[in-house]
C-alpha cells in the first residue's frame, strides 16, 4: 500500500519497523523481512513519489575534485529508486575482495557466497550456474600463460524493482510505503532510537516512532542523513569521524578497439546468451593466481558501435512500450528502423530462437570497444561532506562529493589491458588497438581518462571496531541498539564488480539478524 505523507491523517504514529528508502535495497529488505516475519508491520519512508526521477539531484548534492557524474545522474528518488535506471546486471565479488590487503571486510567470503545463493532464490533466479558450467556452454578458451579467465555476470529478467515487488507494494497489508516524505532527524533515549523526524514535500512535519530503524536510501542519501544529523541531532555517531569517509566508485574507461581476426570465434565466445533461462554476459578478469593480495581487481568487457545504433535504440524503446501508448508515427518509425537493420534482424531472431544468443550488432572495423572497470582503493580523503553549510528546505544539508583516487589502480588497469590483448591474440580472436599513448601514460594521466560508473559505495563503512568505521559486522550502527544501515554505503572496499548483488546479499543477511 502506498500512502502520501502530505495526507497526515492517513499516517499512524507507531510502527514495528521503519525502513528509510523504498528503492532497490529498501524494497528487497521489506520483502525478505516480511517472508521471515509475516506478522511484522513494515513501513518504508520514501522522499520521492511513485515515479522515480533524477530531477532534484543537483539540489541535494554537488561534485568537487575528480568529476563524479553519478552524483547528479546516477541515482533516482522514488519507489523503486535507482532500479529504474539499472540494467539488472548481477556480479559476485571474489575471494580476494574479502581477503586482500585493501579489503577491510570483517565478514568471511564463504558466508557472502551463501547469501548470494539466497538472493538468487529471492529474485527467482534458481538456475544460476558456476563459471565452469558457463565455460562448458560457451566452449573452452586457451590461455597458456594462465593469467586471464572468463567470468560471467547474470541479468535479471525484470530489473525494475517497483515491477518485481509490485504485489508487495500494491497488495501486502503488512508493507506500507509513505511517499513524498524525507527523514531529516532522529531522537534517541540512550543508545536506542525512539523516533524519526520527517518533512513532506508540502513542508508538513511528521514524527514517527518505531522499534527498529533501517536506513536504506542509497549511498548518497544515507551519507547526507548521517552527516546532517551529526549537526542537527544528538546521536551516537555525532563524534564519529568516519561518517562520509572512504567514498568509492568503480573506475571505467574505453582503452581501445578490437581488430577482429576471427569474427565467428569472437561471437561464439563473447556474445551474451541465455543458459538455463538466465541471461549471462562473458567478461575477462585476472586468474586468482595472477592477482596478488596487494592489487586491485579489474575486468574487461566489450561494447559495440554501429551505424544502425540510433535505429536499434529506437526499436528497443518501442518494443518496451508495445501495449502502452505507441502513436501511429511511432509505429511507422519502428517499421522503418526494422527495415534499416533487416539483415541483422534476421540473425537477431534466428539466434534468439535457436541459439539462445543475443546477436551483437557492430560494424566490422574499429567498432568493438574494449572497456575496463577497476576497483578503487578506499582512501579516507575520498569523501562525502557537507557543502558550505547549505541547509535545504527538507531540513538536511546539501552535500558535496569529493571523489579522489589513490593512483595505483592504474597499475592493475595497465596489467589487465596487456594480458587481455595477449589472451585474445593467443586464441586467434583479434588484437587490441590501444588508444594513442595509452600504455605510456603516467598513472595519474591514465586515471584522468577514467570515469565513475554509477556504483557509489562507502561513507558508512562496516568495521571490526567503532574507531575504524560506522557500522559493525551486522550493519548495526556503532553505539546504537536498534539502528542499521543497508546498501553499498557500508562497503569498506568494492571489488570491480557491480555493487547491487553484494548490497542485496548484505540486506538478506541483515533481514536475518535485525530480528534475532
Amino acid at each position: 500500500m502506498i500512502l502520501d505523507g502530505n495526507n497526515k491523517k492517513d499516517i499512524q504514529d507507531q510502527y514495528d519497523l521503519v525502513i528509510v528508502g523504498a528503492g532497490t535495497v529498501g524494497l528487497y529488505l521489506a520483502h525478505s523481512i516480511n517472508k521471515k516475519n509475516p506478522h511484522i508491520e513494515i513501513t518504508l519512508i520514501e522522499s520521492g513519489s511513485e515515479y522515480p526521477t533524477k530531477e532534484f539531484n543537483s539540489d541535494l548534492s554537488e561534485s568537487s575534485g575528480k568529476k563524479h557524474s553519478g552524483t547528479l545522474n546516477g541515482r533516482a528518488s522514488g519507489v523503486g529508486g535507482t532500479s529504474h535506471l539499472w540494467g539488472g546486471q548481477l556480479a559476485e565479488f571474489e575471494r580476494l575482495d574479502f581477503e586482500g590487503d585493501n579489503s577491510g571486510w570483517p565478514l568471511d567470503y564463504e558466508e557472502i557466497l551463501s547469501y548470494y545463493k539466497k538472493v538468487y532464490d529471492q529474485l527467482n533466479m534458481h538456475n544460476v550456474q558456476s563459471s565452469e558450467l558457463y565455460d562448458k556452454a560457451y566452449g573452452k578458451l586457451t590461455d597458456a600463460n594462465k593469467k586471464i579467465v572468463r567470468t560471467y555476470t547474470r541479468w535479471l529478467k525484470e530489473p525494475n524493482f517497483y515491477n518485481f515487488f509490485k504485489d508487495d507494494i500494491k497488495n501486502n497489508k503488512k508493507i506500507k510505503i509513505i511517499k513524498n516524505t524525507t527523514v531529516n532527524g532522529i531522537k534517541f533515549n540512550g543508545n536506542r532510537a525512539i523516533s524519526i523526524n520527517c518533512i513532506t514535500n508540502n513542508l508538513v512535519d511528521i514524527s514517527l516512532s518505531a522499534n527498529r530503524f533501517i536506513f536504506a536510501s542509497g549511498t548518497m542519501g544515507m551519507n547526507q542523513f548521517f552527516l546532517s544529523t551529526q549537526i542537527t541531532s544528538n546521536t551516537p555517531w555525532n563524534m564519529n569521524e568516519n561518517v562520509g569517509k572512504y567514498f568509492q566508485d568503480h573506475l571505467g574507461g574505453v582503452i581501445g578497439t578490437l581488430d577482429i581476426k576471427n569474427e565467428k570465434l569472437f561471437r561464439k565466445y563473447f556474445e551474451n546468451s541465455w543458459v538455463k533461462g538466465i541471461k549471462v554476459q562473458p567478461k575477462l578478469k585476472f586468474t586468482s593466481k595472477n592477482r596478488s593480495a596487494q592489487e586491485t581487481g579489474a575486468i574487461a568487457f566489450f561494447t559495440y558501435k554501429s551505424k544502425y545504433e540510433n535505429s536499434i535504440i529506437r526499436i528497443k524503446h518501442s518494443l518496451k512500450n508495445i501495449g502502452k501508448d505507441l502513436k501511429v508515427k511511432d509505429i511507422i518509425l519502428l517499421i522503418k528502423d526494422l527495415s534499416i537493420i533487416r539483415k541483422d534482424l534476421i540473425l537477431i531472431i534466428y539466434k534468439f530462437l535457436f541459439k539462445k544468443r543475443v546477436h551483437a550488432v557492430f560494424d566490422l572495423k574499429n567498432s568493438v570497444e574494449i572497456n575496463i572497470h577497476s576497483e578503487q582503493i578506499p582512501i579516507k580523503n575520498s569523501e562525502i561532506k557537507i557543502a558550505n553549510n547549505i541547509i535545504l528546505d527538507n531540513g538536511l544539508f546539501k552535500t558535496q562529493t569529493c571523489w579522489s583516487c589513490e593512483g595505483s589502480e592504474a597499475v592493475s588497469i595497465k596489467k589487465i589491458s596487456k594480458e587481455v590483448d595477449s589472451f585474445l591474440r593467443i586464441n586467434g580472436i583479434g588484437e587490441i588497438i590501444f588508444n594513442d599513448g595509452y600504455l605510456e601514460k603516467s598513472n595519474s594521466a591514465l586515471l584522468n581518462d577514467f570515469h565513475d560508473t554509477n556504483h557509489q559505495c562507502g561513507g558508512l563503512i562496516i568495521s571490526e571496531n567503532q574507531e575504524s568505521g560506522v557500522v559493525d559486522k551486522n550493519c548495526k550502527v556503532w553505539g546504537t541498539s536498534n539502528v542499521w544501515v543497508a546498501g553499498s554505503s557500508v562497503f569498506p572496499s568494492s571489488s570491480y564488480a557491480n555493487s547491487t548483488l553484494t548490497a542485496l546479499a548484505l540486506a538478506e543477511r541483515l533481514a536475518e539478524h535485525c530480528f534475532e
